[in-house]
């Protein structure tokens, strides 16, 4: 496509993203990328077109957007039009928010082969074998943000993605998330043990199955424990039926999705976070109990390590090992003190490795590598 010459077009960014408005990790850093790319658009004096698979119609929060999103509300076909539809008009930088919309690309390419392509990486969905025009997306991109090193290495290995095009951005804390962490004003909600987690049958690696199965052992030896699962999913029914089978329903609490505000109260009360996942991408759930000193008991794959460094900030685990599990955890509920020094460590590293500041810092350079280097070939065509 040539460029017009003339009076120079404002820039334009065009976002295809799974969702901003509903909870998860994924969501948290949808919004925090967001917002970072609104504070670029207003320096520039550039536009943002997101368009959202699950978000609802006309979804608008002014600090992470804008204007107001073209939500499809979680239908696929709808999500499709809207994603095609928002390349009509010309456009500098497509951010594609998961590679699963990988398909989708080849419009970018026929509207505009000059305008770079950013994909995001969160993980999971990139450590297997990708569909040949998924896969063709993905390599094709003109850079790629990934949450981790190790989903970064995977990228390489899968996929022969060039490592000098991927850029390791490891997610943040919402600033208003961290906020609310240093603020005290929360209603009580006491728990020893608490996981905040998706519950769909697709997210069973994340290791709900196994703290339950571990449970009967860990009452033995710590007979006031009980458990508290925060979120919800169509895995729901089985792991409450799995709670019963083992005879810990009792001290088994699913308390389903919660607004933030309840989400601090858990958070701020609980002892002890536990994700005993076996691939997870990064977990920003960390993050969250981190940001409250909350000791953490992770799994050791993935790219867990990066986050709960073992011995230091957390305790890392088999996924597969039950027993291992139930000894962490017993180990740590009757610890106070251990259990405070490592929570300690890990808000401190939150602080310094995962603040908002650094993501926005890592985030603009990708933006201005690719943006910038547009504008000035865009400029020498005129």
């Amino acid at each position: 496509m040539t460029r017009s010459t003339g009076t120079p077009k404002a820039m334009r960014i065009v976002m295809w993203l799974p969702g901003l408005s509903e909870h998860g990790g994924i969501a948290r850093h949808n919004r925090a990328f967001c917002r970072v790319v609104s504070t670029y658009a207003r320096a520039h004096h550039a536009r943002v077109s997101v368009v959202s698979l699950r978000d609802p119609v006309g979804f608008y929060d002014q600090s992470y957007l804008t204007e107001p999103l073209v939500g499809c509300e979680g239908v696929s076909w709808r999500f499709g039009f809207a994603a095609l539809a928002s390349l009509k008009e010309s456009f500098d930088l497509l951010v594609v928010g998961v590679a699963d919309f990988g398909p989708l690309v080849p419009a970018a390419w026929l509207r505009d082969r000059s305008a770079p392509i950013l994909t995001i990486t969160h993980g999971i969905e990139v450590w297997k074998p990708l569909t040949w025009l998924t896969r063709q997306a993905l390599t094709r991109a003109s850079a790629i943000t990934s949450v981790s090193d190790y989903t970064a290495a995977a990228i390489v290995r899968m996929h022969r993605v060039e490592r000098s095009r991927i850029h390791v951005i490891p997610p943040s804390l919402e600033p208003r998330f961290a906020l609310a962490a240093q603020e005290d004003g929360t209603t009580p909600m006491p728990q020893r043990l608490l996981t905040v987690s998706r519950l769909n049958a697709i997210d069973a690696p994340k290791g709900v199955e196994r703290v339950i199965e571990a449970l009967p052992a860990v009452r033995e030896r710590v007979p006031t424990v009980d458990y508290t699962i925060v979120g919800t999913g169509d895995d729901r029914p089985r792991l409450e039926a799995l709670a019963e089978q083992h005879g810990v329903a009792d001290i088994t609490t699913f308390a389903g999705a919660v607004p933030d505000a309840t989400l601090h109260s858990y958070l701020r009360w609980t002892d002890l976070f536990v994700l005993p996942s076996a691939k997870e991408g990064f977990g920003i759930a960390f993050l969250e109990a981190g940001a409250y000193g909350k000791a953490a008991i992770g799994g050791n794959a993935g790219g867990t390590p990066e986050v709960v460094i073992d011995g230091e900030t957390g305790v890392l685990v088999d996924p597969a090992n039950v027993e291992q599990l139930a000894d962490a955890i017993s180990t740590l509920l009757l610890d106070d003190e251990r259990r405070s020094e490592l929570g300690e460590r890990g808000a401190a590293r939150i602080s310094s490795e995962y603040g908002y500041e650094l993501f926005e810092e890592r985030t603009l350079a990708v933006l201005d590598q690719l943006l910038l280097t547009q504008t000035s070939t865009d400029a020498a065509i005129r």
